[in-house]
């Protein structure tokens, strides 16, 4: 295992990457452009005056409170969705701290890990509840370190099941290794049920969260009825993934694209091979923890729930697959601690899959820099080229956008009402009339307003509008008025439209 030294030479070169980190996440913080996710979680916190009404509308999310709980009290004092990014670079900037001058790796994997793709871009330029899931199990892993601090141990392993579904899982797998090591001690072995169900306790309430309820437009039959084939490659593909994410460059669209798994999926052949490559990748793991028992059930565990939670929600995106990775650093740094005084024994698997993820961060900043991740933040350069006194409506594409940007609530066409953020209630989120909800919409809107015209921006194009709604070109003819183009993000594109009503007559 990897031993990390001591001494002024050490610390200066820790503070020599932090300083680079810091400078490159900066660099990457700025150039990106938030999108539909973070601006969806963002108006959620902000459109919730108390937050009690905020836990009662999160439950439909499916997501545990605790980043909402960051963003609603952020949302107390500005009503800017661009002040997410500083407070996400900070907690993922603490999680490096953390990892750089307490964790027991090496020198060589200090300077390997903060510049990989998960490290430097997908938990770290993306404002959403990753990044305070990875710094709370670096720290679960430093009360790991001594005994006795069973309180502060129960307090963290809450709040990090409180962040998303995988931190519930990685939050799992962690209590597992406590209660291996509880085991290990006989004299902690006449409390150890009482662990158990104190864990049990602990993630009640972010299963309680998690599972939406029965009129939840995003319940577990939802996911159920559109059920195929494919999620079961994507849990074939899913350690690839999470140890080597390097996306297809040759797309413009590169987010959550693999290089391997880009170029033809027909056929048995290609799901083989990936499967093979993924289990070869996980015995490697498996096997670099061979010394530390717990710690390599730990990361069994983690990966085997994962996998099943993976057969009901599509976990298939790097940030879902991505905690796999995490989890087999948390076991290795575990697993180090446990063995700090014995020989170190080489893992050349780390090394290896930490250069490996070096590309894949390169391609992804790279792009971001060069190409506008979403055009979300034009929302208000488009607002002002709507004429005064003219009524600028939206779309459930595109209301996260300028809700957010716009700092107000916007009436949805095919909601047919006023709204400052989507809510999954079945009875809600659903469009009135699904076969033609523009037109539909505008019919309505025009039936209750006598407005000459009105403008929509919405992120559908106009052929993406001929083909979502029919009747929308023969009765209101929209004329395009302005666009941005180019999103990485294939549905944070804008296009602006001038919609005149009929009972007006065309001019």
């Amino acid at each position: 295992m990897f031993i990390s030294g001591n001494g002024s030479r050490r610390q200066t070169g820790n503070w020599c990457i932090f300083i680079v980190y810091c400078v490159l996440l900066s660099i990457g913080l700025a150039h990106h452009e938030l999108w539909g996710d973070e601006l969806h979680s963002w108006n959620i916190a902000r459109g919730n005056a108390g937050y009690g009404e905020l836990l009662r509308n999160i439950r439909f999310e499916g997501h545990p409170p605790l980043w909402y709980t960051i963003l609603w009290t952020l949302s107390r004092f500005t009503a800017n969705p661009l002040w997410m990014q500083p407070v996400q670079g900070l907690i993922i900037a603490l999680a490096l701290y953390l990892f750089l001058f307490r964790s027991p790796f090496s020198l060589w994997v200090k300077v390997l890990l903060p510049f990989g793709y998960y490290f430097l871009f997908e938990y770290a330029v993306f404002s959403r509840n990753y990044a305070i899931a990875v710094l709370l199990a670096f720290c679960l892993c430093l009360v790991l370190r001594r005994p006795g601090r069973t309180g502060l141990y129960y307090l963290l392993l809450f709040l990090l099941s409180s962040c998303h579904l995988v931190a519930l899982v990685l939050a799992g797998a962690l209590h597992v290794y406590y209660l291996l090591r509880q085991w290990g001690d006989r004299q902690q072995r006449k409390s150890l049920w009482l662990h158990v169900l104190g864990g049990g306790l602990v993630f009640l309430p972010s299963v309680y969260f998690i599972f939406p309820p029965s009129d939840s437009e995003m319940n577990i039959s939802f996911f159920m009825q559109y059920w195929s084939v494919q999620q079961l490659k994507n849990i074939l593909a899913a350690p690839l993934k999470a140890f080597i994410p390097v996306p297809s460059w040759s797309q413009y669209h590169f987010w959550n694209t693999h290089f391997m798994l880009e170029r033809g999926q027909e056929g048995l052949l290609a799901p083989l091979l990936t499967g093979l490559v993924s289990l070869a990748l996980v015995g490697c793991a498996f096997l670099s923890l061979r010394n530390a028992p717990k710690s390599r059930l730990l990361f069994g565990a983690n990966l085997i729930v994962t996998f099943l939670v993976a057969l009901i929600f599509p976990l298939n995106s790097f940030r879902y697959v991505g905690f796999i990775f995490i989890a087999y650093i948390v076991a290795c740094w575990l697993a180090l601690q446990e063995q700090d005084k014995k020989p170190a024994a080489v893992q050349p698997l780390l090394y290896l899959l930490l250069c490996l993820q070096w590309p894949g961060s390169a391609i992804a900043l790279y792009k971001d820099f060069r190409h506008p991740f979403s055009q979300a933040c034009k929302t208000k350069k488009l607002e002002a080229a709507v004429p005064a006194g003219s009524k600028l409506l939206t779309d459930s594409w595109t209301l996260n956008a300028v809700a957010a940007f716009g700092g107000h609530a916007f009436y949805c066409v095919d909601y047919r009402q006023e709204i400052s953020f989507i809510l999954w209630d079945r009875n809600k989120s659903k469009p009135l009339d699904p076969a033609h909800p523009y037109s539909s919409g505008l019919r309505d809107y025009f039936a209750q307003h006598t407005d000459s015209c009105v403008f929509l921006v919405s992120a559908n194009s106009p052929v993406a509008l001929a083909e979502m709604d029919t009747e929308l070109q023969k009765e209101f003819a929209p004329g395009l008025v302005a666009q941005e183009e180019g999103a990485i993000e294939p549905y944070s594109n804008l296009y602006l439209y001038k919609i005149i009503n009929p009972t007006h007559g065309r001019q």
